[in-house]
Formats: C-alpha cells, structure tokens, sequence
C-alpha cells in the first residue's frame, strides 16, 4: 500500500535522464516486466506474439518460449487465452530475449507453479544488468536480491544483503503484535474491549482479518525457518501457499472497506 507498483511504472515508463526524480542514463535499456501484463490486440496467437518481437523462425520463437515451460502446441494458443501465470512466463521469455541492462519486474511469480518458479531463477542466474523487483516471495527474493529497499513514512532506505538478513535483522521489528490495528494496507482495524460498538458484519470480517494476518505471520515465520535450514523445495512450497493467502487476505480488505463506507 505504499505505491510500490507505482513507482516501478514511473521508473519504467518516464524514467529518464532529464527526469527531476527517476534519472535513468539514456544509454541503459530498460526492460519492465509488468504485474498485469498487456499484449498487443493484433497478435493472433502466441507466435504471431513471440515473433513480433524480432526477426524470429518459429522454431526461434518456441526456443525462447522452451525455459518457460511452453509445450509446441501451445505456439497456436490466443494470447487472449493465457492464464496469468503464461502471461507472465510470456514476459520473462521476452526479456531473456531483450536482455535488458535495467530489468524492472512487478511480482514476477505471481501465478507461476514451482518448475516456472525454477525456471525464471534460472534465467536471472544469467541476467548481467541490474534487476529491481517488488515481490512478496521471500525465497524468491533471497535468491536472486543482494539488497534491500525498505519504503516507510514517504523514505527509502537500502540495506545490504539478503532479504532474510534484512528481516532478522530489521523486519521482524516492523510489524509487532497488533493492539487493535492491522497495517498490510495502512487500515486501521478496532478490535478489543475499548473498540466503539461494530456492525455484525464488520465485526465479522475484522475477526477474520486479524486470524488472517496471524496466518500469514505464521507461515512467513515457517519459510524463514525452511530458508535457514536450506530447505528449498519446502521454501518454494511454502511461498506458493503465502501467495494464496494473501489473495484471501486481500479479498478480505476489499469486503471490509466496502463494509465501512
């Protein structure tokens, strides 16, 4: 709730060296791997997609689209048709392909099952430019982040190191133990013997707010665990589930500000 998204489509969309704010040398290519990824309207299909980006066989096409997990069939497939997760594949595959020197990347694994989790590790083991990403995946982050940026009160901060340095070291402080407020998006949420009178509704859906939030706390803490005793496959699993949990924790938002107004 901070303006994370925002910031990366200011960078990646105005971003330049005349800019007063987001200065960015003129020379870099820039490559912006977008959370809600959109695809030109006349592609008819998935080929026609791939090779719109440059001079490209078929064969060429699906070589790019392989690491990401495509079968050859699937070249005749309407871009319209793509699941969230192909969309994003789709996106990795033409960076690779762009190989930018400024890689810009929105929740990259956002709808991606483990193997293309795996797969887009493995292709920024390769990457050589410099790559920014917003992510809620932590194994994902201790993978492939050697800093980390800390938005907080309009500031940015970095700090050296891994992402499960960072929280060791300074996250777990961030979010302590709520007295009758839940801050993954700024909102307030009154509970306890002093809260004001509640609609049942509203009531309802706070309680389910804050044992949502303590899931989450719980299952971050069990990944933290599975990444220090190295246990990738686990940490994978596990990320995969926060992923899932924090849809519902959103959907709960959205039910309780519709609630309030």
């Amino acid at each position: 709730g901070c303006g994370k998204t925002s910031l990366l489509e200011e960078l990646a969309l105005h971003g330049s060296w005349d800019h007063p704010r987001l200065q960015i040398v003129d020379s870099l290519k820039v490559g912006y791997i977008r959370q809600h990824p959109q695809f030109p309207p006349e592609a008819g299909t998935l080929e026609d997609l791939v090779r719109s980006w440059g001079p490209l066989s078929r064969d060429q096409a699906f070589a790019l689209l392989k690491p990401m997990n495509f079968d050859y069939g699937e070249m005749n497939k309407a871009p319209g048709s793509l699941s969230g997760g192909e969309m994003n594949r789709v996106q990795i595959a033409r960076m690779m392909y762009e190989k930018p020197d400024l890689l810009i990347m929105d929740e990259p694994t956002n709808h991606l099952d483990i193997p293309s989790r795996e797969a887009l590790e493995s292709a920024l083991e390769d990457f050589v430019g410099t790559l920014l990403v917003v992510s809620h995946d932590r194994y994902f982050l201790d993978r492939v982040a050697d800093h980390i940026a800390e938005i907080d009160q309009r500031r940015i901060t970095l700090f050296p190191g891994s992402f499960s340095e960072y929280f060791h070291h300074r996250g777990a402080g961030l979010h302590p133990a709520s007295s009758g407020k839940i801050g993954r998006r700024g909102k307030e949420i009154r509970t306890g013997s002093a809260a004001k009178p509640r609609p049942d509704e509203l009531q309802k859906l706070e309680q389910r707010i804050e044992a949502a939030e303590a899931d989450l706390a719980k299952r971050e803490a069990q990944i933290s665990e599975a990444l220090e005793r190295g246990d990738h496959q686990r940490g994978r699993q596990l990320s995969a589930r926060l992923a899932g949990e924090k849809k519902i924790l959103d959907q709960l938002y959205s039910q309780w500000e519709t609630a309030q107004e």
